[in-house]
């Protein structure tokens, strides 16, 4: 690779972590949009209990936890961009119709479980993305930005949420209206993934380091002690708005 082309290499991946963190606020910020309104439209309009309306929270990460380690090899098999850009797809159908289902739960349900699939997928991508853009010296503190993305994602669903649809009570086409932000969201994250996202030419033989050595790597980053304070405010802010 010529000094030139490796110059350009070194600056496209600052667009790549731009590119993965507006993929990771798309689909957490359209995940956790329905924190907002398990109780007061899913349980007070449509009588969905408790345990059941939770499901719409609970399922993508349901898909992430049983799917994750084969995405995780579909990923070194296939590659990140191609990865990801089937995730984004799935996102877009997942979370992008809800608004045109918006009154029936067990709709609502399967494209959660759909769009879940592309939540696993945007995990699996993340250390890949990170680690071949800007390396093992610097590659584990861009992996804690990409996971704070995904905290402070869902924060801003909530909330943005929240404010969205007002106070109760909810009419579906005051719900509705909510969701179609989140849809063109997703719709233009996606886009601008599939049009300017690229996989990191391999530059060949990389050195194996023991896991030892890539804890020691991983705790000495600012980002092992930030992400916890994240997902606290994350965690936080959803019992808070919910009550």
């Amino acid at each position: 690779m010529s000094n030139h082309e490796t110059t350009q290499s070194d600056g496209y991946r600052w667009v790549m972590l731009v590119l993965y963190c507006l993929m990771s606020l798309g689909i957490w910020t359209s995940w956790f949009a329905q924190a907002p309104l398990l109780e007061g439209y899913w349980g007070e309009v449509f009588k969905i209990g408790a345990a059941t309306s939770n499901l719409l929270l609970s399922l993508p990460g349901l898909v992430a936890i049983f799917l994750g380690i084969s995405t995780g090899r579909w990923v070194d098999t296939v590659g990140v961009r191609k990865m990801l850009s089937f995730g984004a797809l799935l996102a877009v159908l997942g979370f992008g119709l809800r608004p045109l289902f918006i009154s029936s739960f067990v709709t609502q349900a399967v494209l959660t479980t759909i769009a879940g699939y592309g939540l696993a997928i945007l995990t699996a991508c993340l250390p890949p993305t990170m680690l071949s853009w800007f390396g093992h010296e610097q590659g584990h503190t861009f992996i804690g930005i990409g996971a704070a993305s995904y905290f402070i994602g869902g924060g801003l669903g909530i909330i943005i949420t929240a404010n969205l649809v007002g106070a109760p009570p909810w009419t579906p086409e005051k719900v509705a209206s909510a969701f179609w932000v989140w849809s063109i969201l997703m719709l233009v994250v996606a886009v601008l993934w599939w049009l300017f996202a690229r996989d990191k030419a391999a530059p060949g033989a990389v050195e194996q380091l023991s896991f030892a050595a890539e804890f020691k790597n991983v705790m000495s980053t600012p980002s092992a002690w930030i992400n916890p304070f994240l997902a606290i405010f994350n965690a936080g802010t959803t019992v808070y708005v919910m009550g």
